[in-house]
């Protein structure tokens, strides 16, 4: 598929990649947009090849890799919070922490974990929550009381915050609001039309200015999961995953990118990129490492072999 000028967005949401190839830009000399517009940004190999990582000193400690806590795994659900931290290992995080509301453990044994099955005021928690960098809630937190008593604990929490799955529900249900410097939020289609209390069928209808809506009403960072991921930012800056994939329609998927996100955010300040370029390649590398789990396993793709695939450069 030929496009002039630039690779226009209609290509990659909706259902543009239904009907285009491979697609070509041929470059017109258009030369730079006016400052004023909003940045538009395609998550294409060239976009990742020209993001430079600062390299990591020989002395490196983990502890400048940033501590990410992934807080959900409420009853019947622990895998979903173990995907998520174990992405987020996977994804260059210094040290990681899995909290569980309910009976759970750590699938990998460099995984810390918390127990909340008790009580949401356990000292153990205060601690987490105190030591991290960036916290990651909802992967299989639930719709209980307790789930609930989690984001309203989060609220005075000043780090980066990350919410997706139940936690959104609690979002849209209450509208609690936080004090965390950066939120971000990461809703499949269902998660966007509740957070904008409409059907999924209008939100179809145009999902990059939902995810723009998202961002400016809550004033946060959306990631819109649909075939072509899309990161929106409350000022209108937006960027487009290009690498859009069937076999990622399962579950598990969104756990992964969860923790990918929260490891980007902790490590971004020793990889000297900013929040939005490491929300960008963690978009950028889920969907990468996809493609590849695609590639050997089809249909049958799980979650766990996405993991498996990543190919993450921190040197």
């Amino acid at each position: 598929t030929v496009t002039l000028g630039a690779p226009k967005q209609g290509l990659f949401i909706s259902q543009g990649p239904e009907y285009s190839g491979n697609i070509m830009a041929i470059d017109l000399s258009l030369g730079p947009p006016p400052e004023n517009l909003a940045r538009k940004l395609l998550l294409s190999d060239m976009w990742a090849k020209n993001l430079v990582l600062k390299p990591r000193r020989l002395s490196t400690h983990k502890a400048e890799c940033g501590h990410a806590l992934l807080i959900g795994g409420g009853k019947g659900m622990a895998g979903a919070i173990n995907i998520s931290a174990h992405a987020a290992l996977r994804s260059g995080a210094g040290l990681v922490t899995a909290a569980f509301l309910d009976e759970g453990s750590t699938i990998l044994p460099e995984i810390m974990s918390v127990q909340l099955q008790s009580s949401v005021l356990s000292k153990d928690f205060d601690k987490a929550i105190e030591r991290a960098d960036v916290i990651a809630c909802g992967p299989g937190l639930g719709r209980t009381a307790q789930s609930t008593a989690v984001l309203e604990k989060l609220r005075s929490y000043t780090g980066v915050l990350v919410l997706d799955a139940d936690a959104l529900w609690t979002l849209a249900k209450s509208e609690i609001n936080f004090s965390a410097k950066l939120t971000v939020l990461t809703p499949h289609i269902g998660e966007a039309a509740l957070l904008l209390k409409c059907s999924t069928r209008e939100l179809l209808d145009d999902v990059l200015a939902a995810a723009c809506k998202i961002a400016k009403r809550y004033q946060v960072f959306t990631v819109l999961k649909a075939h072509s991921t899309i990161i929106a930012c409350p000022n209108g800056d937006f960027a487009i995953s290009a690498k859009p994939t069937p076999f990622l329609a399962g579950p598990g998927f969104g756990d992964a990118l969860t923790g990918m996100i929260a490891a980007h955010i902790a490590s971004s300040q020793i990889d000297g990129i900013d929040y939005h370029d490491a929300i960008c390649l963690a978009v950028y590398h889920h969907a990468h490492a996809g493609l590849r789990a695609a590639a050997l396993h089809g249909k049958a793709t799980t979650a766990t072999d996405l993991i498996n695939s990543l190919c993450i450069e921190q040197s």
